[in-house]
Order: structure tokens, then sequence, then C-alpha cells
């Protein structure tokens, strides 16, 4: 029996494999501008059509729509995580909590719109004691923010779990939208207007 050469067979996967990425993130983009379009009222052979890709193809990345939306969901949390990253971990705690607010409101302006249209029926917290991989990684870097304020004193200590849950509250895609679309403040007042709040509200959490 002849030996398959491990590099041959590794080498003609790629390009099959940036493929099928290529066309799932086309399928993913398909859903957000349908998201805005119609809300979540479509089924895969709509996802298929709007991402320019056969029925078939999108059954093969999507059983079903629900899938496909929760795929939408998950991308959007980790593009936010991305931004997130990019900020310095080396300056102070304030400006640290600044560029993170500023990077959220310019990363919610692309897919915002999308999202308010799946929210979950269950709340942060309980999504993330129950252990969801995207809310989790979420909490834990908004939460290593906010260490940082508490270490500089510039908010008292408190419950974390509060505080991460107040952040989620005040920086909600509705809100933002609300902002930009009503106020017509852009991005840079939008995070300005809601840190600051943010600030206000975690400097005087309630007495226990």
């Amino acid at each position: 029996m002849a030996r398959i050469n491990p590099a041959a067979g590794g080498a003609a996967s790629r390009p099959v494999r940036r493929d099928a990425a290529a066309t799932h993130a086309a399928l993913l983009d398909a859903a957000g501008e349908l998201l805005v379009a119609r809300g979540p009222a479509f089924v895969v052979a709509d996802l298929a059509r709007q991402a320019g890709t056969s029925t078939a193809t999108a059954y093969r990345h999507f059983p079903d729509t629900f899938a496909a939306l929760a795929a939408y969901h998950d991308r959007a949390v980790q593009d936010l995580l991305d931004a997130l990253v990019t900020v310095p971990r080396d300056v102070p705690a304030e400006e640290r909590f600044g560029l993170v607010c500023r990077r959220w409101v310019e990363r919610a302006a692309r897919w915002g719109p999308a999202l308010v249209h799946i929210r979950a029926a269950t709340g942060f917290l309980r999504r993330l004691r129950a252990g969801d991989p995207a809310i989790t990684r979420l909490y834990t870097s908004l939460a290593s923010v906010l260490a940082g304020l508490v270490d500089d004193e510039l908010i008292p200590e408190q419950p974390m779990e509060y505080a991460v849950l107040m952040w989620i509250t005040m920086f909600d895609e509705r809100m933002m939208i609300d902002l930009s679309e009503e106020l017509g403040w852009d991005e840079a007042e939008i995070a300005r207007r809601l840190a600051h709040s943010l600030l206000r509200v975690l400097r005087h959490p309630p007495a226990d």
C-alpha cells in the first residue's frame, strides 16, 4: 500500500480550510445584514441567498437559524474581546478604563444594530454562572479593568459581579443606538458620557 505524504495532504487542505472560513464569515456577515433589515425572521435558505452561496453549503455551517444567530453573537463578543486586548495594560487604571469604553463603543457601532434583535432571554450573571464561554471571557476582561480602579482607589471595593453587570447594562447596544441616532452623539461623546456615568454609579454603590 502506498504511503500518504502528510505534508502533501496538509498543503491541499489549507486552501479548503481557508475557503470554508471565508464562507463561514460571509454567512455571519449575511446574518447581521438580515437582522438589521428584518430581525431574526429568516431561514437558512435566506441566509445562503444573502451570502451568495448555496443552501446546501449554508446548512453545512449552520443546521438552523438559531445556530447562525448564536454564532453571530459569539463573533460579536469575540470582536469586542479582540479590541479590548489592544488596550495597553501599563497605563493608569482610569485611562485604561476610558480606552476600554471607547473601544467598546467603536465595536458596538459595527454589530449593535444587528445584535439588539437577538438578545438572550437569560441574564448576564446567569449565563456567567452557567459557564457560557463567551460571557466568561468578557467578564474576566472587564473585571480586570475594574480591579485596577479599585487598586487605585478610584472606586470602592464592591461585589465584582455587580460592578461588571452595571457596566454591561450601561453599555447596552440599545443605549448606544439611542444616543447616536436620537441625540446625534458621535462615538467619542457616547464613550465619554457613558464612562463618566458608570464611574459615578460605581463610586457610590448601595450600602449592604
